[in-house]
């Protein structure tokens, strides 16, 4: 569980923000990451990109914290993406301009297509 301080942190940051956790458990990233999530499922576009651990493992701590993937994904609200997707281009190389696209193409889907005043989270 995590403390008021922190879920008061997290109600704070505004969405788009890009920020750095440091955790010691699974568990424990669990509960910052998906509670900020959580935070934003009315008014904002979710997306998780999995770094350390499958897709699948992440839905599955998902659903299993709370969160209905499968009804965030049925209403274009939730995007989980593999790292490579995200970060890596079709030359296997890091691709700045393409990651701030990728990015930026989530967040203008999320306010402008959809209408959601909270953005991307």
């Amino acid at each position: 569980m995590i403390s008021p301080e922190i879920v008061q942190t997290l109600r704070k940051m505004k969405p788009g923000t890009h920020t750095v956790l440091i955790y010691d458990t699974p568990e424990n990233k669990y509960d910052i990451l998906f509670t900020h999530l959580g935070l934003g499922v009315d008014d904002s576009k979710l997306a998780y990109v999995c770094s350390e651990e499958s897709r699948e493992r992440i839905e599955e701590a998902m659903n299993n914290y709370g969160i209905d993937v499968k009804a965030l994904k049925h209403r274009d609200k939730l995007v989980v993406a593999d790292y490579d997707e995200v970060y890596i281009n079709k030359e296997g190389k890091f691709d700045i301009p393409g990651l701030i696209g990728n990015l930026s193409y989530l967040a203008w889907d999320a306010y402008m297509k959809k209408g959601l005043p909270g953005g991307l989270r």
